[in-house]
């Protein structure tokens, strides 16, 4: 019997999208997981657009288009997501 190991997928916080971004360096965030699935989730793109006004750089993890939003719309989302996360 063959156990294959599900795809990786990282979901970043606010925290370490907001120092890659403030140190300008997203690019090396993104090269160092090429081929992995990136995602974050709709709160923190609210929270890292709420500091935009203060730091100008975090408009770079808006314009990403390497990262992908986690949905977690609903409590069956929501509990994968968490299974997901714990498992890994």
């Amino acid at each position: 019997m063959s156990h294959t190991q599900p795809a990786p997928v990282f979901v970043f916080d606010a925290m370490c999208l907001n120092h890659f971004a403030r140190a300008e360096r997203l690019d090396v965030l993104r090269d160092l997981l090429a081929g992995v699935t990136c995602l974050t989730t709709h709160v923190v793109r609210e929270e890292i657009r709420a500091g935009v006004e203060d730091f100008p750089a975090l408009q770079a993890v808006l314009d990403t288009d390497w990262l992908g939003i986690a949905r977690l719309d609903s409590l069956e989302e929501i509990s994968c997501f968490a299974q997901r996360v714990l498992s890994g």
